[in-house]
Parts: C-alpha cells; structure tokens; sequence
C-alpha cells in the first residue's frame, strides 16, 4: 500500500501481476487503476496531491512486427491515474525532483522536474535483476517538461535515493567492482552533485540504506 503524502485519504494498493487498486477515502470505496499498463512501481507527487510517477515492464506481446525486447517504461499522470502519459523508456530509478523543504523555504524547484537513471543506447533486452544491473551505460537525467527535453547530470549515475534535504546518486566504475556516492542537497534544486567520502575499498552491492541525513 502507497499512501499520498498530501493527502492520508488517498492510497494506491499494488498487487500480484501489475493488477492495481486506488481509493480516495482510505479504503472506504476502492476502484481499479486506469493505466493500460500492468504497472508494478508507483510514485506519489510530493506536493501536487493528483500527480505520480509509475513504471511497468513491455511484454514480447507487444512487439508483434519486430522481435521482443522486455525494458522497463516510466508514465505520469496528473489526474490520480485516470490519464497516463509515456515518459521514456530503458529505465533504472526514478524520482520526482520537487521537495518540501524546497517549497518551505520558497526555493524554486520546477514541480515537473523528474530525475531518471537509464540507458540511453540499449536496443535489446533491459537486465531486470538488480545486482546485475550495474553499468557503465546507466547514466543519470532530469528533464522538467515528461521527457520533451532532457540533461544529462552524472554519467554512469545508476541508483537514486532522495530526501526532502538531500539526494544520494550511486555510480558504477570501469572496474565493475567499486561504487561511486554523489550527493547534492534542496539549495540547488539537487543539481549540485559532489563526490562523498566513502572507504576506498567500498564494493558494489545490491541496494543501499539511508540511515540518516541532517542540515545540523
């Protein structure tokens, strides 16, 4: 279960095969999710109460005059999911780029902006298991208008983790055995990432755990 952070009311249930439910009132009525993709990743606006991010995986049905190719694609939808909008495809992570500290503090962060970890120049079938995912070719984006226009802000930038404070951006190395940390904080709209201090024998691994972040 996904609730909104804007409203307590509003939550989206995942279930089994990108079969989902929404309600509006906390689970009093409960309807499907209108997407016309079997979705398995949602993400709420941190702001905007109507608006989410979510990713569903192709299937080799559809590619019925080409051969199949199973990638990862990103859709929005500004209306709680009535309409869905495509992004862009061959995507890793994914989140949106407003923050409420931003907003607290009247920095201006476009509410569209949506950082994207992908690769760019795959033709052919996207890795789907997490470990195995690391690469060189995964490069980190953001695009403030759903993907129209984009800018490239780390090369080989593969896995985000993101506060209202702070966003953390983990890089594959040539060598395919040692990791990366970039930060950047709100005051720069997240844009301002700078190499963190980590052991020098540090190893990638499968998922990595924010423990605790502060301005003090």
């Amino acid at each position: 279960m996904i609730q909104s952070p804007n409203d307590d009311q509003l939550v989206v249930f995942l279930g089994t095969n990108g079969i989902n439910w929404i309600s509006e009132d906390c689970g009093g009525n409960v309807k499907g999710l209108n997407s016309g993709k079997r979705i398995q990743e949602f993400l709420f606006h941190p702001t905007q109460r109507s608006w989410a991010l979510a990713a569903s995986w192709t299937t080799c049905a559809e590619f019925e005059d080409e051969p199949c190719r199973i990638y990862k694609e990103l859709y929005y939808t500004k209306d709680v999911g009535e309409n869905w909008n495509y992004m862009t495809n061959y995507v890793f992570d994914f989140e949106w780029g407003q923050s409420t500290t931003a907003v607290e503090n009247q920095f201006a962060i476009p509410d569209d902006r949506v950082w994207v970890t992908r690769d760019a120049n795959n033709k052919k079938h996207q890795n789907t298991s997490r470990k195995m995912s690391w690469s060189v070719d995964i490069d980190l984006y953001y695009s403030d208008d759903y993907w129209k226009t984009n800018t490239m802000a780390l090369e080989q930038g593969n896995t985000i983790i993101k506060t209202p404070q702070y966003m953390f951006v983990s890089c594959s190395n040539e060598d395919m055995v040692r990791v990366t940390i970039y930060s950047a904080t709100w005051r720069s709209g997240f844009t301002n990432l700078k190499k963190a201090r980590l052991p020098s024998d540090a190893k990638m691994t499968t998922t990595f755990t924010l423990m605790d972040t502060s301005e003090e």
